[in-house]
């Protein structure tokens, strides 16, 4: 399960319950800087990552930011959650 807590208007923390992302190569306390996003590794384990924050350049409710999830066989649309809660996928 992916669990994302909205920390901040601009800030989605990911946890994943139960797992971590298949990325040996990245340990905790790495920044990953990509094009209107910063990605930091709070925690993870021998395979990777197990809890990630991404900060955005803008606020998550701005109409330019999209989110999309694997649900029924095909990408849909997520809304960001609300300020400090929490929105989880399988």
């Amino acid at each position: 399960m992916h669990r994302f807590y909205r920390s901040a208007n601009d800030t989605l923390e990911l946890q994943l319950v139960g797992g971590e992302l298949h990325a040996p190569h990245l340990r905790q306390g790495q920044v990953i800087d990509v094009a209107g996003m910063r990605a930091s590794v709070i925690e993870a384990n021998r395979d990777g990552p197990t809890r990630v924050s991404f900060h955005f350049d803008r606020r998550l409710d701005d109409p330019s930011t999209l989110f999309l999830a694997w649900r029924q066989d095909h990408l849909r649309r997520v809304e960001a959650s609300a300020l400090e809660a929490t929105l989880c996928l399988e």
